[in-house]
């Protein structure tokens, strides 16, 4: 009897008990982690969108520099004179090396009216003027470009003091292989020398390219801690890493920069994880103990009760129904009779001398 009703107790236990609370601790935990994956989620985003402006700005900004440079010596009436005579020596001395001291060039050209190379430097040393055959393809378009903007008006404007800055055209080109800044500005006179005067389709061209993938990617990373930056012609084959297009005036995707991503997120997460992992095992050891103490105390107020319900109804010595529990029977016999037909039975059998038995 016993043992039927701490079975029984103990399945009602799992039912009203045990079943509610591992359902709620389950719940509250898939919420929890689920909360934690999204915050990280977003946090890693956030990041992720702010250095890719970081990304944008710093590659704009480093563009706009380079062409301030190159600027400069666009406007030069000694350049001019000294194109006239093709004074590639002066060229050298002057203009092309104070350009590579300024911004670092890795291609210097200066082109004639026509396109053709007049000078060359590869590298901050003077080269053979042919070398610019082998950038031709990528740079001349840009050459074409401007000259069309030239004969727009952009030179005369600028030599009649109504633009800031030369005529020119920059775009991120893929030069030698390599993603490239390059920029192809009009060499013209700085001063309204009448002598000088440049008509659209007498101008020389100043080209310049510089390397991506050189000093700014070193930039990001000392600079910005930008980890692993790298510049390249194709997209980066794996995925976990960053990635910007590198895009021309025209819309043109011409190559990439990519890097590791600061992932803050999922660097919490990993750091903090073990220590969530080992709290959460102390909790459900502690909860464990109290379920299993509550159990135990159940079942033992289950079985005391039914001891005392046991010894309610029977006789303390030989373990027979008593009277209470025949009268309770006989109630319950008589309770569900009915008027239909249905009838109680009842035996009375007198025993002789059963005390001595």
């Amino acid at each position: 009897m016993v043992g039927r009703v701490g079975r029984s107790g103990m399945r009602s236990f799992s039912y009203r008990v045990m079943l509610p609370v591992i359902l709620a601790v389950g719940i509250t935990g898939v919420t929890v982690a689920g909360f934690a994956l999204w915050a990280t989620a977003r946090s890693d985003e956030r990041a992720l969108q702010r250095e890719t402006r970081l990304a944008e700005q710093v590659i704009a900004r480093a563009m706009e520099a380079l062409f301030g440079h190159q600027d400069y010596y666009s406007a030069w009436d000694e350049a001019i004179v000294a194109l006239a005579e093709t004074d590639a020596d002066w060229i050298d001395d002057n203009m092309a090396s104070e350009l590579y001291d300024a911004g670092a060039f890795d291609r210097i050209y200066v082109l004639d009216h026509s396109g053709m190379p007049l000078y060359a430097m590869h590298g901050g040393g003077r080269t053979a003027p042919e070398r610019f055959d082998a950038d031709r393809a990528a740079i001349a378009p840009m050459v074409e470009r401007l000259k069309s903007i030239d004969a727009s008006g952009a030179l005369a404007a600028h030599q009649a003091g109504n633009a800031e800055t030369v005529p020119h055209v920059t775009d991120p080109v893929i030069v030698d292989g390599r993603p490239a800044y390059v920029g192809v500005s009009a060499i013209v006179p700085e001063t309204d020398d009448g002598e000088l005067r440049l008509a659209p389709g007498d101008e020389s061209f100043l080209v310049t390219a510089r390397f991506l993938d050189g000093a700014l990617s070193g930039q990001f990373s000392e600079e910005f801690f930008i980890e692993a930056p790298q510049f390249s012609v194709a997209a980066p084959a794996d995925a976990a890493r960053a990635r910007l297009p590198l895009v021309t005036q025209a819309g043109e995707t011409v190559g990439w920069f990519s890097w590791n991503p600061d992932r803050p997120g999922a660097l919490i997460l990993s750091e903090t994880l073990p220590a969530m992992l080992a709290a959460l095992a102390i909790v459900g050891a502690v909860l464990v103990y109290l379920l299993r103490s509550l159990l135990r105390t159940t079942s033992a107020l289950e079985a005391g009760r039914a001891e005392a319900e046991f010894r309610a109804n029977h006789d303390p010595l030989t373990g027979l129904a008593n009277r209470a529990h025949f009268n309770q029977q006989l109630e319950e016999a008589l309770s569900v009779t009915g008027s239909g037909g249905t009838g109680v039975a009842l035996l009375a059998l007198d025993l002789d001398r059963f005390k001595q038995v």
